[in-house]
């Protein structure tokens, strides 16, 4: 493998866990409006925004790694 593919392997490895860490925020947030005792660092409104912005960053990273990976390292030389 070369940098160029381990370092896009990262991005995408950093976005899936973006993803999932997005997912179980507004999880927290689908149980807190479910269940009455369920434990809250912040109000319910706050899990579904950062819920959100971590599904939607993680997604984007994903989605879009191939521009990042021309961003650090330039274009690609045959």
């Amino acid at each position: 493998m070369t940098e160029r593919q381990v370092f896009g392997l990262i991005v995408r490895t950093l976005g899936l866990v973006s993803v999932l860490y997005g997912l179980s925020q507004l999880l927290v947030a689908v149980a807190r409006l479910i269940g009455p005792n369920v434990p809250h660092y912040f109000p319910f409104h706050e899990d579904v925004i950062f819920g959100l912005f971590w599904l939607a960053f993680g997604a984007l990273l994903m989605r879009r790694v191939g521009w990042l990976v021309r961003f650090a390292y330039g274009p690609e030389s045959n």
